[in-house]
């Protein structure tokens, strides 16, 4: 049985290139617009508009983008939940900032030079982090879309990338539940350190549903006999 991975998205649904890599790495996609009820095994946090700054106790910022409020109240209680469940989680652009917002940090709302569409450019790996042992890489070179940063990294989570000039482009949290990056490797498929990210956010999906999957069938054994016992009815 393959994993379903939720994927945040707007109301419009999701870009293909998210499902496309995900399909690849063999999860079953499950779409999570706002409000939306579902069962999975990972969560994946995608790219989107601007988190609305009263999140972090700022003031807007006149470079600041619209939000979708009702997007940002549930992606950032999805992430807080998948937290409070031991789900793993791949946030990616957005994805990132939301995972600093939802647990204490804060963004800068904008900075110069990195919402270029057609721009690469290299970023450093820290050398003890996650991203570090999947990509097997001490720098990547990434795409860039994105015109907000983390300014303070929550408590309990790590810098695992920076740009030359030191901005985030890569957070984790020091458990390894949440691996984030700034930039949009499912558009970087062609990489194999890109689609390493999601092949890990797959395995790490699919052994958490190999558990579930096991303690099911105890749990309908377990009844199986229960009620062969009763139809059996007391020994003579």
């Amino acid at each position: 049985m393959k994993p379903r991975i939720g994927v945040t998205c707007g109301a419009k649904g999701l870009k293909p290139s998210y499902r496309a890599a995900l399909e690849r790495a063999g999860a079953e996609v499950v779409e999570l617009p706002p409000d939306t009820v579902a069962e999975f095994q990972g969560l994946l946090l995608t790219g989107g508009p601007d988190i609305d700054p009263d999140s972090y106790n700022q003031d807007r910022a006149k470079e600041t983008g619209k939000s979708d409020l009702d997007r940002d109240r549930f992606v950032l209680e999805l992430a807080r939940r998948a937290h409070a469940d031991a789900l793993p989680v791949l946030g990616i652009c957005r994805g990132l900032q939301i995972v600093a917002v939802a647990f204490g940090g804060s963004l800068n709302q904008d900075v110069a030079g990195h919402s270029d569409p057609g721009l690469r450019h290299p970023v450093v790996v820290q050398e003890a982090s996650r991203l570090r042992k999947l990509t097997g890489a001490n720098e990547l070179t990434v795409n860039s879309r994105h015109h907000q940063i983390v300014n303070v990294a929550p408590q309990d989570f790590q810098v695992s990338a920076v740009s030359a000039e030191g901005f985030v482009e890569g957070l984790e949290s020091a458990d390894g539940q949440f691996l984030c990056v700034q930039c949009h490797p499912e558009d970087l498929q062609e990489e194999t350190w890109a689609r390493a990210l999601f092949a890990d956010l797959v395995a790490r999906a699919a052994e958490i549903a190999a558990v579930a999957s096991r303690s099911s069938t105890s749990a309908s054994d377990a009844l199986t006999a229960v009620d062969e016992a009763v139809q059996a009815g007391p020994p003579n």
